[in-house]
C-alpha cells in the first residue's frame, strides 16, 4: 500500500540515518542472539535493566 501511494505522488516518505545497531527476529533461532545483544545494551547502560 506504501508503495502505491508513494507511485501516485499520495505520500511522502523521509529516511532517517542511524548508526545504532538493528536486532530483528524473524525465526526462533535468532531469539538467544538478540537477547544476548540486548543484555550486552543493557550492561554497557544503553538501555535501562527495566524497559516496560
Amino acid at each position: 500500500m506504501i508503495g502505491d501511494l508513494l507511485s501516485d505522488g499520495k505520500l511522502e516518505v523521509k529516511v532517517l540515518q542511524s548508526h545504532d545497531q538493528w536486532f530483528g527476529v524473524t525465526y526462533k533461532e535468532d531469539k538467544e542472539s538478540v537477547t544476548a545483544a540486548l543484555r550486552g545494551l543493557i550492561e554497557e547502560g544503553v538501555y535501562p535493566s527495566k524497559l516496560f
